[in-house]
């Protein structure tokens, strides 16, 4: 009796599930619902390789040595210096002068020669001067006992002038400091024994 009352109630109970199963309403899916879609993650990008920097170390330049262009050596020769010593002379002395070119002392003969040679022609090119000739120079010269490689003094010079009738007496020497030569002039008035005019030129051989 007891059983049958058991399978009563289950059943009963089983009746009261099933009921309630079927009421439960159907579940509708809209198709407008939005649909949440989650997208797989993209796996990261591979970061961009870098190249390494190179570091440039600024090295300090070589000191850079430039030898000076040697002057041209027609510039700096004995008959350029007579040159520039008879335009300064032409520049400074009186016109229509009379000159008496006693000698240009030097250690070298020839090398005297040759300058008194050129400056007379030099001066008497300029047509401004007039020179002593050296045919009546030389005598007195000879007789004084001068030689053309030595210096004369003023005193001597001056005498040399008054014999010859020369209105200024003019002197000269070539001496030697270092490397370079140098050719000086000297010019005085014969009646003043004034220093009208003093040259220095270097020049090289």
């Amino acid at each position: 009796m007891k059983i049958s009352h058991y399978y009563i109630g289950l059943l009963a109970c089983l009746c009261i599930f099933n009921a309630a199963c079927s009421s439960v309403p159907e579940l509708v899916v809209s198709e407008t619902a939005p649909v949440l879609v989650i997208a797989p993650q993209a796996p990261p990008e591979p970061e961009p390789e870098v190249a390494p920097v190179e570091v440039l170390v600024a090295l300090e330049p070589e000191p850079v040595v430039v030898e000076p262009l040697s002057e041209p050596s027609i510039g700096f020769t004995l008959e350029a210096a007579l040159r520039r010593s008879c335009d300064t002379l032409i520049e400074t002395l009186p016109d229509t002068s009379s000159i008496a070119l006693i000698s240009i002392a030097s250690d070298n003969l020839r090398e005297s020669e040759f300058a008194v040679k050129e400056l007379s022609v030099l001066l008497l090119d300029s047509r401004i001067f007039s020179l002593v000739e050296r045919r009546t120079l030389d005598p007195i010269i000879r007789e004084r006992r001068f030689q053309l490689t030595g210096e004369v003094d003023d005193t001597s010079a001056l005498s040399i002038g008054h014999r010859t009738g020369a209105e200024i007496v003019m002197t000269g020497v070539i001496s030697i400091h270092e490397s370079e030569k140098y050719l000086r002039l000297r010019a005085i008035d014969v009646e003043s024994e004034e220093i009208l005019a003093l040259t220095s030129e270097p020049f090289i051989d």
